[in-house]
């Protein structure tokens, strides 16, 4: 009976390491952005609001001239001048912490009305400054076409590792539960003989490449996903 509660922890354990805790600690994308805006003025208003005026990277100066990043009574908003002949505009709002690193990217979709600014985008209050990322204006594609998001070698040997020993222990328990259970009296000679090594051996390199080889195409799949966490303004 213990063999059987001891093959249903291992195989639980497994499931969740793989799947959950390792990713989780291992595999977090970041968003590499720098920021090439630059602000142009600071309002502090009577009310205890401020509002700072920024211009874009230049690049993007014939669609966004300026925009304003307000807060007042802990709300921040982002509204923004744009060419008054735009129609539609896709951008993204990559917001920066006060460590001066990317902690959420906004989807924004709007169609415009022709008078030049855009509706006012509410903005995490935990942001320090933000960076604005054209997508597309009026049909035309400006997209990045490598993803912002990046994981370190580092981070991704780190996670092969940790995985790999996870995975050696797993089958070599695994073994020894499957002996115990169905080996009867060979049950010693099944988890020691060179066959069976052989065979576990095998089992943790198939194992070990599987992991490899889903993990490296569920990071590009996701990694292609430039926005985690998104929002509409239309």
């Amino acid at each position: 009976m213990i063999f059987y509660i001891l093959l249903a922890v291992i195989i639980i354990l497994f499931v969740l390491l793989h799947s959950v805790i390792f990713p989780h600690l291992f595999l977090r994308l970041r968003a590499e952005i720098k920021s090439g805006d630059r602000g142009v003025k600071d309002i502090k208003e009577e009310d205890g609001g401020r509002t700072i005026i920024y211009e874009p990277e230049y690049k993007y100066r014939g669609i966004i001239r300026h925009y304003a990043l307000s807060q007042r009574n802990g709300v921040k908003v982002l509204v923004c001048e744009v060419d008054k002949n735009l129609r539609y505009i896709e951008y993204d709002v990559c917001m920066f912490n006060a460590k001066g690193e990317i902690f959420k990217v906004l989807n924004v979709k709007e169609i415009l009305s022709g008078e030049g600014i855009t509706k006012t985008v509410e903005i995490d209050k935990n942001t320090a400054y933000i960076s604005l990322v054209i997508n597309k204006a009026d049909g035309k594609n400006l997209a990045q076409k490598k993803s912002p998001y990046k994981i370190s070698s580092g981070q991704l040997a780190m996670y092969f590792l940790v995985c790999s020993i996870v995975d050696i222990m797993s089958v070599f328990i695994v073994k020894i539960c499957i002996a115990e259970l169905f080996g009867g009296i060979f049950h010693e000679s099944f988890v020691f003989s060179v066959m069976g090594t052989l065979v576990t051996g095998i089992v943790c390199a198939a194992l070990i490449i599987l992991n490899i080889i889903l993990t490296l195409i569920i990071l590009k799949v996701t990694s292609t996903v430039k926005v985690r966490k998104g929002g509409k303004n239309a």
